[in-house]
């Protein structure tokens, strides 16, 4: 897997989950499905038609993202989501995009989708190399920037999506989602590295 590009101070990096507890998450959606299990953070999933979703409680600006995680079971999908929580009249839980990590066997972990409105703003249709860098059941590495209005993806090293979008404005949420879907698509959701840092610094 590619390691983290940690050009500059090693503080620069803030760790999101700290491998013991769920502390400052909290849950949306179906509250069970995410659980502390040292050193893993693990998200469950047995079918259902609620989205369960993890939210960081802190608030953030441009920066970017490392983790390492591994999808385990029947075509599970899962994503992270960077924007806000959409007020309970909308349709779609949440404002802002997700980082897709699918499971499936089109395999666009790294795409990027639009959840304010409900449409792809980069797939892995035509990018055949990000698609076969996932690893289906394996530990992943997976690397998301965005500043200013370009948000860029890669997984595993390799890149995946990049484009120009005004999505995302701050101040912005981090959580990790798994979709509602059919019984016969259980699965688990493992994250073991989880990392943030803040660009535009002085």
């Amino acid at each position: 897997m590619e390691a983290p590009d940690l050009q500059g101070p090693p503080e620069v990096w803030r760790e999101l989950w700290d491998g013991q507890s769920m502390a400052p998450w909290r849950s949306q959606g179906q509250a069970d499905a995410f659980m502390a299990r040292s050193p893993l953070l693990i998200g469950n999933w047995t079918g259902g038609r609620e989205d369960a979703i993890l939210v960081h409680q802190n608030s953030v600006g441009d920066g970017e993202l490392f983790l390492e995680f591994r999808l385990n079971g029947n075509n599970l999908n899962a994503g992270i989501l960077i924007g806000k929580p959409a007020p309970n009249s909308q349709s779609e839980p949440w404002q802002g995009i997700q980082v897709e990590c699918d499971g499936s066997q089109r395999q666009w972990t790294g795409a990027l989708y639009d959840m304010t409105n409900g449409k792809w703003l980069q797939t892995l249709e035509k990018n055949p190399a990000a698609r076969a860098a996932f690893q289906a059941s394996q530990w992943n590495a997976l690397r998301v920037r965005w500043e200013k209005e370009r948000i860029q993806t890669w997984i595993n090293g390799i890149p995946a999506a990049d484009i120009q979008s005004s999505a995302l404005v701050g101040p912005l949420q981090i959580a990790l989602q798994i979709h509602p879907t059919d019984a016969s698509r259980q699965g688990q959701w493992q994250v073991r590295l989880f990392r943030f840092r803040p660009l535009g610094l002085p």
